[in-house]
């Protein structure tokens, strides 16, 4: 498997979390990161099996949508534990 093949392979793989996130979570995502200056395109190819949105660019959307960090990516962000 060549280098460029693998990098698809896992960035499919840690972009089936993403599965996660509803239309409606997309719809919201594409509309922040228009907000932030971040074009169409580029946010709209986050959801394609091969690539995903950039752990630094999370944060921002996260609190410009509601959506939680980890939803996002849960590769990157844990889910809060939580209290007993």
């Amino acid at each position: 498997m060549s280098g460029r093949n693998m990098l698809l392979t896992s960035g499919a793989i840690c972009n089936q979390d993403a599965a996660m996130l509803s239309d409606a979570d997309w719809i919201l995502i594409r509309a922040a990161a228009k907000k932030r200056g971040i074009s169409r395109h580029t946010a709209k190819a986050w959801k394609r099996p091969d690539r995903q949105i950039p752990a630094q660019r999370v944060p921002g959307l996260a609190e410009d949508t509601g959506i939680p960090p980890h939803k996002m990516r849960p590769d990157v962000f844990r889910q809060p534990s939580r209290a007993a």
